[in-house]
């Protein structure tokens, strides 16, 4: 039987740096990220016991796993913000229209540093 790799090298190495980007903060968010060789990159993320893990994503694409790191971190942030807020049954978007223009800032510039950190070019949301 043929050994299939799902993930070259240069990919996984790409990958590992936008892992090592994220870390802390994922941390934070109870989400693990895992280098599993030729498979590529999983996200564990919703550990409940005695129940495990309830989501597993396999990443393989750096771009792809980049930006769904920042979306995740992102709607982490807007769920912290809205219950230190005492926000209840209001969407993201209203969330964060409700920030000032430089807290909303402040958080969309994450997204560069997320980017310098893992060495790779993203561009800027607006």
């Amino acid at each position: 039987m043929k050994r299939v790799i799902y993930i070259t090298e240069e990919e996984s190495e790409k990958c590992q740096k936008v892992a090592d980007a994220y870390a802390k903060e994922l941390e934070e968010e109870n989400i693990v990220l895992l280098n599993v060789g030729r498979y590529g990159f999983v996200m564990l993320q919703y550990c409940q016991q005695p129940i495990g893990i309830d989501s597993a994503i396999t990443f393989t694409d750096s771009g792809i796993m980049f930006d769904f790191l920042w979306e995740e971190w992102f709607i982490a942030q807007l769920i912290r913000i809205a219950e230190e807020l005492h926000m209840v049954n209001i969407d993201d978007d209203a969330i964060f229209d409700h920030l000032s223009r430089e807290k909303q800032q402040e958080i969309l510039d994450k997204r560069l540093y997320f980017a310098e950190k893992a060495g790779i070019e993203r561009p800027p949301l607006s």
